[in-house]
């Protein structure tokens, strides 16, 4: 594993180090950047579904239209 070095303000250091409690600092951080990159993921994931869809959607012309909207 390859080291990287963070430059974090205070404030965020003092909440880390609360927040940890009996893990460690390094512990906290790397699962915490582990769990936003899967959010990440998940979030363009849905991203290109959905463009995927709406291109389906556009090409085929079957779509429903909204409700007041003729």
């Amino acid at each position: 594993m390859s080291a990287t070095s963070l430059k974090l303000p205070e404030g965020l250091k003092r909440r880390i180090a609360r927040l940890a409690g009996a893990a460690n600092n390094h512990a906290f951080m790397v699962e915490a950047l582990s769990q936003e990159a899967d959010r990440a993921e998940i979030r363009e994931r849905f991203a290109n579904d959905a463009a995927v869809s709406e291109t389906e959607t556009m090409e085929s012309g079957k779509a429903v239209p909204l409700a007041g909207r003729i």
